[in-house]
């Protein structure tokens, strides 16, 4: 496989799993996102999810006043 094939396959791939975690933001199951992404197995769908929770901090620091 050539540089070029595997970049667009990256490309590719990163773009599904992309709109996989979308759609799992958005509410929709797994079950939906598999038969959108057409995978057989929701292991695979699972796998294309991206979990990307941004931690929060409860800390609230006070700036000095100039």
């Amino acid at each position: 496989m050539n540089f070029l094939k595997l970049v667009l396959l990256v490309l590719v791939i990163s773009i599904r799993a992309k709109a996989a975690s979308d759609a799992a933001k958005q509410g929709y199951t797994t079950a939906e996102i598999k038969v959108a992404l057409a995978h057989t197995d929701e292991a695979t769908t699972r796998d294309y999810i991206r979990e990307q929770a941004v931690p929060v901090s409860a800390v609230v620091i006070k700036l000095p006043k100039w």
